[in-house]
């Protein structure tokens, strides 16, 4: 029953992306059931088999791993003990200023770019989605949406709509690497990598449904290893490193003052809610969104639980699904758990569309106000991208 359920729940949410196709004629339906064979087959190693779980737990020991080094900066600025209570602040979000510093290194050295180059031919290869398309799609996976942006502003101008589009809505469904350390201090570390990788490839079926075009036509020809950013050419490397360093903590400070806020907000309205309709702000999300639960194959017992975690990941951030997520989990069963931790994982929601449009504007004001333009589908399409990927994982449990 579990698995005709989720068969189902594709057959629908495919359907809703379709309708909301501005080309609906040609809907690439071949490339959308590649990219699921693909999904599954990755799921399927990753969650079933035991070399596939043992390399899941080998990357998930590597980024605690990172979390224990970069303990040692933050012992030494806030003390021996500030990392060993459990402080969100300390072991969730100080990880990703040493973390920022890593990914500087490798951007300056250059061994980013000629990874991404290489990554994102096989991925070429695998789905046939183009070679620029690719190529942000590893960036997107490894740098986050902005600085995703800057490593092909050169050629912004130079893409059509259709890819502006495409690396719009990956930059929403991807993470940065520099968090995916953080998010395994909430949730198990194998759910993070699974939907890191699931979530381009139906980033690639939204696409492919909801804004066709035939990706091999419109290609601009770049070489990323050689059109590194001028800047970072020019400076020197600890100026760099200072600079990827002062970013990860500002980034951190940011993520604080937003969980602060919204966390407060919340608290506020369910309040609110509470005195005027017996019954807190967030169970009335719930209820709201359990359809999109019930439809992605989530046990009718946890729908409204689960319901919640989506409304909060989209109107707030991942880190106060997560944090909510945490709270609930002990009543969830495993399937839902799996799922929830899933879907929780990328830059889905309505704050981050502010970030892409802000980035892509310093770049080129045309094509930010084709992301402008496209707010809305962007949006929905990002939804839609994590409802794939958990309904995909629901698969197996």
């Amino acid at each position: 029953m579990s698995i005709i359920r989720g068969i189902i729940g594709l057959a629908i949410i495919g359907l809703i992306t379709w309708l909301l196709s501005k080309d609906r004629k040609n809907a690439r339906f071949k490339q959308v059931g590649i990219l699921l064979v693909i999904m599954f087959v990755f799921a399927f190693i990753g969650l079933q088999t035991s070399f596939g779980i043992a390399v899941l737990e080998g990357i998930s020991a590597f980024f605690n791993w990172l979390i224990l080094q970069a303990n040692g900066g933050t012992q030494f600025v806030f003390g021996e003990q500030s990392t060993e209570y459990g402080i969100f602040f300390f072991n969730v979000l100080m990880p990703i200023v040493f973390i920022s510093g890593l990914i500087g290194i490798l951007q300056y050295t250059k061994v980013l770019p000629v990874v991404a180059k290489y990554v994102g031919k096989a991925l070429n290869l695998i789905t046939g989605m183009g070679g620029n398309e690719s190529y942000a799609a590893t960036m997107m996976a490894m740098l986050g949406q902005s600085n995703g942006f800057i490593s092909i502003k050169k050629y912004m101008d130079k893409f059509s709509p259709d890819q502006i589009f495409t690396f719009s809505l990956l930059g929403l469904s991807c993470v940065s690497a520099t968090t995916i350390a953080s998010y395994m201090q909430m949730v198990d570390g194998k759910f993070v990598v699974v939907a890191i990788l699931l979530n381009v490839f139906a980033a690639f079926i939204v696409v492919s449904l909801m804004a066709p075009y035939d990706p091999n036509a419109v290609q601009v020809d770049f070489n990323p290893t050689e059109d590194i950013d001028d800047n970072t050419e020019k400076e020197n490397f600890f100026a760099v490193l200072s600079d990827y360093i002062s970013s990860g903590f500002q980034i951190a400070l940011a993520i604080a003052g937003s969980l602060i806020g919204f966390n407060a907000l919340i608290t506020f309205l369910n309040s609110l809610a509470t005195l005027a309709f017996g019954i807190d702000f967030t169970t009335i999300l719930g209820y709201i969104f359990s359809p999109l639960a019930l439809v992605m194959g989530v046990p009718t017992a946890d729908a409204v639980h689960a319901g919640a975690i989506m409304a909060s990941k989209l109107i707030t951030n991942e880190f106060v699904a997560l944090g909510e997520l945490q709270t609930v989990a002990g009543s969830l069963s495993a399937k839902t758990l799996a799922m929830m931790s899933t879907y929780a994982i990328s830059f889905s929601n309505i704050g981050t569309i502010g970030m892409i449009i802000a980035s892509v504007k310093i770049m080129s004001g045309e094509q930010a106000k084709v992301v402008a333009n496209n707010t809305g589908r962007l949006i929905v399409g990002s939804v839609i991208v994590s409802m794939i990927s958990a309904t995909i994982v629901g698969f197996f449990f």
